[in-house]
């Protein structure tokens, strides 16, 4: 695992450190949405972080966006609180709806 490179350090000096289970910005009761519209790669590849941002809130809700074809891949991680796909004409319908229904987007 090792350091973080330079430009995280950084960064997270500057702007916060994003999550963190040390009191970072994300509330352990946040409710955080994620959207994926990746492919099939890079959803595999952002699990992890998935798993470190539900770590951080652990009596938080991660609600996860995917595209129809990745749902497969991310239904049963066990800590994704909610799965749904999107799509294009989806996405701009949903941009609209419950605006304040979470915390980060």
């Amino acid at each position: 695992m090792g350091e973080q490179p330079l430009f995280a350090r950084t960064h997270a000096r500057q702007h916060g450190s994003g999550f963190s289970q040390r009191g970072g910005v994300i509330k352990p009761d946040a409710k955080v949405l994620v959207v994926i519209v990746a492919r099939i790669g890079d959803t595999l590849l952002v699990t992890p972080a998935l798993r470190a941002l539900k770590a951080a809130m652990p009596q938080g809700r991660l609600s996860v966006l995917a595209h129809p074809k990745r749902l497969e891949v991310l239904q049963h991680l066990p800590f994704i609180d909610t799965l749904e796909g999107i799509t294009k004409t989806s996405a701009q319908a949903r941009g609209w709806i419950g605006k304040s229904r979470y915390d980060f987007a």
